[in-house]
């Protein structure tokens, strides 16, 4: 992991991974699966690529970084409250998204 961090002389390995989506280089169904490999590959148990992941869940407006992080093996975002709010209002403007939203929102344990 610091190997790819090095050569794309970055700090975040999701940007990186995103970025080969939107160049066609991976697929997000590749994105999803390579960056919940990172977690366990990564001096820091991902918790970097968590704060960009949880990020791209605040803003919602980009299709695939929001794609990518809805379908990460963690939850969304630090706390059950602000999970629930946030991706009850996604699952209202991204209808393609409203399963794995909802999902989440039945699963998570109680803070």
């Amino acid at each position: 992991m610091d190997d790819l961090l090095d050569a794309h002389d970055a700090d975040d390995v999701a940007e990186i991974v995103a970025g080969a989506v939107d160049a066609g280089q991976a697929s997000v169904e590749q994105a999803i699966v390579f960056l919940n490999v990172a977690v366990w590959s990564g001096t820091d148990k991902g918790a970097s690529m968590k704060a960009t992941l949880d990020g791209w869940v605040r803003q919602a407006d980009d299709a695939v970084r929001l794609g990518i992080a809805l379908h990460h093996e963690c939850y969304p975002l630090p706390t059950r409250a602000e999970m629930d709010a946030r991706l009850s209002e996604i699952a209202l403007r991204f209808p393609e998204h409203r399963a794995v939203c909802e999902r989440h929102i039945a699963d998570r344990p109680a803070s």
